[in-house]
């Protein structure tokens, strides 16, 4: 074989690979100057939407919002469930348990009813103005 041949360059054994190498490629990745993120104002974000979407935004947040005050108006409603079934529970007899319970339980329905047909206005407001 001639010296210098392509067979003798290719039997030359390779380097190996080692950490140091990508920790040198890693820092150099670093030590390059990278842009600074350009930021922009909050409210320039509604810039080019419209007056509908801005009015479906102010929509969802407020459905959003009395969806929150439900909850909380939730546990006081089951605070009186408590409060007025213990008296009767001490001599039960249905009617005054139906009596007792019947303007809890509407309670408890208008409150879910509240939840559902505001849930689905906030959804549909947040989805419509981020789709459209």
């Amino acid at each position: 074989m001639a010296k210098g041949s392509k067979a003798e360059k290719d039997a030359t054994p390779k380097k190996a690979w080692t950490f140091a190498e990508e920790e040198i490629k890693v820092d150099e990745v670093k030590a390059e100057k990278k842009e600074p993120i350009k930021t922009i104002p909050f409210f320039s974000l509604w810039k080019f939407s419209t007056k509908w979407e801005r009015a479906g935004i102010a929509l969802g947040s407020v459905a959003s919002l009395a969806i929150g005050a439900i909850v909380p108006s939730q546990i006081m409603i089951f605070g009186n469930i408590v409060t007025d079934i213990a008296p009767i529970l001490a001599n039960p007899t249905e009617d005054a348990l139906i009596k007792a319970m019947v303007p809890l339980i509407l309670n408890i329905v208008y409150l879910g009813i509240g939840m559902l047909v505001g849930g689905y206005i906030a959804q549909c407001m947040w989805v419509l103005t981020g789709e459209y």
